[in-house]
């Protein structure tokens, strides 16, 4: 229950903006500012000055003054503003698209999907544009961005609602209209360099009708020839008073930036599939779990200590994701969420270790609350089927009772017996007598491994503790194979740990002569 608390816990992370936040921190310190701008893309600023009527006639100067020089045409131009119904003036501007278009440039648009003064989406937005102009495009998409998470490092924005809504404007001008096919709805992060009306570059200009060409370097002096626009994608806006989320970058840089990341020219694109991030998520916790269970079962000296065994777990499932993610990157791909995997794999190796311990606990009582019991230790642990009792006491019995020790002493014996498993104390009573033995002689059948009539695995379970206190080297395995028993069939592969420990056959001549020394040597190492 706990365990899945937890991970719905992680889901919920994963769908609130809290993951987001914290995979944009991580990002960030890794990539902020590395990705290039493409020289194909050239950004425009149009001031605003005189009125929405001069600024649209001067707007429609610069759209027509790029077709004196068919040489020099550009590939397409981007209008990232919004013509509003009410407001006259519209005439140069859709003369400066038609001579555009004349000659073959396509002409995309920006509306404004949002509610005019309000929060929302606004399904009647089309109703606030002047349609003559939109209409004589070639294309019309939104320039909707969302609010920054963490740092200005990265641009969130949706490329393809779906419904009623049109795709993005970057999508449009970067000619990538397939993709909504594939990602409908899907939000896309985009990362972005140094803000490019800080920096001196050439790609950045500004429309000036005092400059002898008409143009200028933005924020500079004016060109002394025409700009190089020859098959460049040209977004044009008004940078001073654009509104943008994100400080010192108005929405015609962050358009750019979206098509250069579409384009595939900003450097890595991200991996935003969430069916992805959640599989990788689950591939590593069970990749981790798989080692943590594994461990536990191959080092028994370590069954005491889980945390050291998570540890090495999780370092082994960690290369999972680290290695995957390498390869994403070498292939110009990152993922966009990075925590998702590594907390579930802390989640899981915390709930197993959490576990582990208390059942080790639970152990670690159970043995102290026997101190205060009657009780003898034992030489030698006899294990062994109520099937094969007939065997048991009228053969190795009498061979075990002759033994003699050096000072001639005889053996104590302890014959595990089913009729002692009334109760509920058995397993206690049991694992307080094999603790404390000194050799546990096992007679190994083919239904040794079997459960019982009341479906209990006892025998099992003895040796499971006998390999315990084997691991720690406080007591010694004498394996007797009876009755046909195969260690390669019948022994269980959950105890493939105990076929190293060599057993001699009851049908052999001198078995018992064999088990007799071997007992022998080991009460006799123990001193």
């Amino acid at each position: 229950m706990v365990g899945t608390a937890g991970f719905l816990l992680l889901l919920g992370l994963f769908q609130w903006d809290v993951m987001h936040e914290l995979d944009a921190r991580l990002a960030t310190r890794l990539q902020a500012g590395n990705a290039a701008f493409s020289k194909d893309i050239v950004l425009v600023d149009v001031p605003k000055g005189g009125g929405i009527p001069e600024f649209r006639a001067r707007l429609g100067g610069m759209l027509q003054g790029m077709t004196t020089q068919p040489g020099n045409l550009p590939r397409t131009v981007g209008l990232d503003m919004w013509f509003e119904a009410e407001t006259p003036g519209h005439e140069r501007v859709l003369a400066g698209i038609t001579a555009l278009q004349d000659q073959k440039v396509p002409v995309i648009g920006a509306v404004n999907i949002y509610k005019e003064n309000r929060d929302g989406l606004d399904a009647d937005y089309d109703k606030r544009h002047i349609m003559a102009v939109y209409g004589r495009m070639d294309g019309v998409g939104h320039n909707a961005i969302n609010n920054p998470s963490s740092s200005d490092a990265w641009a969130f924005y949706v490329p393809c609602p779906g419904g009623q809504w049109p795709m993005a404007m970057a999508v449009l001008l970067a000619g990538q209209q397939g993709m909504c096919d594939r990602e409908d709805g899907a939000e896309r992060r985009i990362p972005l360099g140094e803000p490019l009306l800080q920096s001196p570059t050439h790609q950045v200009l500004g429309f000036d009708q005092v400059c002898p060409f008409g143009w200028r370097q933005y924020g500079g002096e004016c060109l002394s020839s025409q700009p190089q626009l020859r098959n460049r994608i040209v977004v044009v806006g008004r940078f001073a008073d654009d509104p943008s989320p994100y400080a010192g970058r108005p929405g015609p840089e962050i358009i750019a930036w979206a098509v250069n990341d579409l384009l595939g020219l900003g450097g890595r694109s991200m991996l935003n599939n969430a069916a992805m991030h959640l599989l990788l998520a689950l591939l590593t916790s069970g990749v981790a779990l798989l080692f943590f269970v594994g461990l536990l079962r191959f080092f028994r000296r370590w069954r005491l200590n889980p945390s050291r065994i998570a540890l090495v777990a999780g370092g082994v499932a960690l290369l999972l994701p680290v290695g995957l993610i390498s390869l994403a990157r070498l292939l110009g791909h990152d993922f966009s969420q990075i925590l998702l995997p590594v907390l579930t794999l802390l989640l899981t190796l915390a709930l197993a270790t959490h576990y582990q311990g208390t059942i080790a606990l639970g152990a670690e009582q159970a043995r102290k609350a026997l101190l205060d019991m009657d009780f003898a230790a034992y030489d030698v642990f006899v294990s062994y089927r109520h099937s094969h009792r007939d065997w048991v006491e009228g053969t190795l019995k009498p061979m075990l009772e002759a033994i003699r020790r050096v000072d001639g002493r005889t053996l104590s014996l302890f014959f595990d017996s089913e009729g002692i498993y009334s109760g509920n104390s058995w397993a206690n009573r049991l694992g307080r007598v094999i603790h404390e033995s000194r050799v546990f002689l096992a007679i190994l059948t083919p239904d040794y491994f079997e459960p019982n009539a009341q479906g209990r695995k006892v025998c099992e379970w003895e040796m499971e503790q006998a390999l315990q206190r084997h691991a720690e080297n406080a007591m010694t395995i004498l394996p007797v194979f009876h009755a046909g028993y195969d260690p390669e069939q019948n022994t269980p592969s959950k105890l493939p740990h105990l076929r190293p420990i060599q057993g001699s056959s009851s049908t052999a001549p001198n078995w018992a002569e064999k088990a007799r020394e071997r007992i022998l040597d080991a009460l006799d190492k123990e001193k």
